[in-house]
């Protein structure tokens, strides 16, 4: 099973509220197939779209070195989107943990962690973004065998804040709260 239908089957059971979050959207793929499988739902689309320098390292695209590249990727992920999902999708383009400030505590059914793998990071954007799901909405998270800044550090940062509460599908982790 890939990893967006892995997606698709933890929140499946949990949209009460119809309205979700991803966080690191790169070109959109996982929201337009969350919104393509489920027609009510609307999504929120978190991402700064900016290069970052460990990118070089980590991955071997030249749009990560690029900041140029990078804001052309956002235009088009946002126009091709809105043009087809309309005011189902809107964009917040800014690092995660200040995004979250614009969405209410308890709204989301779901929020899916896409971004910065590093340790820290994991932490703050469960942070930041843990208060925004509502009773019974599912936080779900990337490569929780990422070994970006250190061993296991994904796994490192969600044991820390979930202790053993937590479960994994592939490489997917989440936490219902």
């Amino acid at each position: 099973m890939n990893h967006r239908d892995i997606i698709i089957k933890l929140v499946k059971n949990k949209l009460k509220k119809k309205f979700g979050v991803e966080v690191g959207v790169w070109k959109g793929e996982t929201t337009e197939k969350l919104l393509s499988k489920f027609g009510k739902l609307k999504m929120l689309c978190v991402d700064p779209y900016v290069v970052y320098s460990h990118y070089k390292k980590h991955h071997n695209l030249e749009v990560y070195s690029d900041q140029r590249m990078m804001d052309g990727l956002y235009v088009i992920t946002k126009d091709e989107l809105v043009k087809k999902f309309k005011n189902r999708v809107w964009f917040i383009r800014d690092y995660s943990t200040r995004a979250a400030f614009a969405v209410e505590d308890g709204s989301a059914d779901f929020v899916f962690l896409d971004a910065n793998y590093g340790h820290d990071y994991v932490k703050d954007d469960i942070a930041a973004w843990y208060p925004k799901l509502r009773k019974g909405g599912v936080i779900i998270g990337q490569n929780i065998d990422s070994n970006k800044d250190g061993p296991l550090c994904v796994k490192r940062a969600v044991e820390e804040v979930f202790g053993k509460n937590y479960k994994t599908m592939g490489r997917r982790w989440y936490h219902v709260k």
